[in-house]
């Protein structure tokens, strides 16, 4: 386990839903992650050797009804001992909307093909999978958002970004959440303000993330001349402040399946643009925008029609915020996947 997408939602699921007992088995230990964040009790298998065993003993003594696995390595063990104990599982291993063709991408498919109840979190999830959607045994459980996140914007606190930032009112604060990995893009978004910086454009970019292309993005950074224009934080910082004084969220990315980033800056009624990838498409808003992956002049147009758009909709955040309150809630994300397994279990 590591502080992901799906173990944030796995620890949303366990923490907020009192309507199921839940039973968490991992197979590693790690020092920072959301199951700790919310208190959640964890059992370990141990070596390799043993975690066959150790959750198929686990199984009979809890009398487990049901086992949701969320990857595609603890899903090869949880199919047979799903069946000898007459047990149904629900393989959730689907958290991407696009398909890599690597060798795990192929076994994860053959996994699923072999799953009876897959879920995922994206349509787009399925299609790259290669899997046809059948409405009684596949699901699409999209991702859920705490209330802390519904910030809105917040005056007080942007005049004092804009105060320690020499930003004016007329400046635009961009905000991207992704870690500096390769399939998250942050050399397209850095070009594009580059340009626009040139073109006249005032503004401060904040990034939030941490990851091993770190250095390289700081290069990128200090090269473009724009180190006083962009701040990077990596200590996990206020994610719900910084989206509060910001007006827009990029996101770049080579594929999603539901990001949280982006639901993250909806919830705080930020318009996102987004690159049309995965299964971003089927969680923005009519409010939001999305991209040509790396295009930078497609980039640079929805940015400047975003900042028109701020100005001729005063009520603009509110409008987001109600949406996506409507839609990824963790009440409807508790609620959505409490009926997925009474239809299971009926």
């Amino acid at each position: 386990m590591r502080r992901g997408g799906r173990e944030r939602q796995l620890s949303l699921l366990c923490h907020y839903n009192s309507g199921i007992n839940h039973h968490i088995i991992a197979f590693h230990k790690t020092r920072e992650n959301y199951v700790y964040e919310y208190n959640l009790k964890v059992s370990f298998t141990g070596r390799r050797i043993k975690r066959f065993s150790v959750i198929n003993n686990y199984v009979k003594n809890e009398k487990i009804d049901l086992i949701h696995t969320w990857g595609n390595s603890e899903t090869i063990y949880a199919l047979p001992i799903a069946k000898l104990n007459s047990i149904p599982l629900l393989n959730g291993s689907i958290r991407h909307g696009i398909r890599n063709n690597t060798l795990s991408q192929k076994f994860r498919t053959v996994v699923l093909q072999h799953s009876y109840y897959i879920l995922g979190n994206s349509y787009a999830g399925f299609y790259a999978n290669k899997i046809k959607i059948k409405k009684k045994k596949h699901f699409v459980l999209y991702n859920g958002i705490e209330e802390k996140f519904f910030t809105g914007f917040c005056t007080e606190r942007r005049s004092i970004i804009n105060k320690e930032k020499n930003l004016d009112n007329k400046s635009i604060v961009f905000v991207s959440i992704a870690n500096f990995v390769p399939y998250k893009d942050y050399y397209t978004p850095i070009l594009a303000l580059s340009q626009l910086k040139d073109e006249g454009l005032s503004f401060h970019y904040f990034i939030i993330g941490k990851g091993p292309m770190l250095n390289e993005i700081s290069n990128l950074i200090s090269e473009k001349n724009l180190t006083d224009n962009i701040s990077i934080f990596s200590d996990n910082p206020d994610i719900p402040y910084l989206l509060s004084v910001s007006d827009i969220m990029i996101h770049s990315s080579l594929g999603e399946g539901c990001s949280n980033a982006i639901l993250e800056g909806s919830a705080a009624g930020l318009p996102v643009i987004a690159s049309n990838t995965g299964g971003t498409k089927e969680i923005i808003n009519t409010y939001c925008s999305l991209f040509e992956y790396k295009n930078i002049n497609d980039l640079k147009e929805k940015i400047l029609k975003t900042k028109n758009l701020l100005i001729t909709t005063p009520d603009l955040r509110s409008k987001i915020m109600s949406i996506t309150r409507e839609r990824f809630s963790v009440k409807s994300f508790v609620n959505n996947y409490k009926e997925i397994i009474n239809k299971i279990l009926k």
